[in-house]
């Protein structure tokens, strides 16, 4: 089975080895978010599967966040929304630079969120 922390490690081993440019920032941010979003979703299906029970597609991303606050986590839920807005901005939003400043935050809001993920 993989390991979604998976996608942050091979985020930071890119970021520290390879010379920085946009397209690498934007891939690290969305598989920084894909780390921290897949840990937290699989912990809700362990811990509380009915919060998830019949959202599917793009919806699971908000089911998620409004599961971890029904379980009393709000912090980590909005951390995965300002981690989910940032990858949209990267995925989506061609007009506004990532930097490499911007990029290696997403991947320590990540690291926070699967840590926090982690203690639930």
């Amino acid at each position: 089975m993989f390991d979604p922390k998976d996608f942050h490690s091979l985020s930071v081993e890119l970021l520290s080895k390879l010379p920085y440019t946009e397209a690498l920032g934007r891939t690290a941010i969305g598989r920084g978010y894909y780390a921290a979003f897949l840990q937290a979703r699989e912990k809700v299906n362990r811990i509380r599967p009915d919060l998830l029970r019949g959202i599917e597609g793009r919806d699971i991303h908000w089911g998620v966040r409004e599961a971890l606050k029904t379980m009393g986590h709000p912090n980590i839920s909005g951390k995965l929304g300002k981690l989910n807005w940032l990858r949209g901005m990267a995925d989506y939003d061609l007009g506004i630079a990532i930097g490499e400043r911007q990029a290696s935050d997403a991947l320590l809001l990540s690291e926070d969120i699967a840590r926090l993920v982690g203690s639930v």
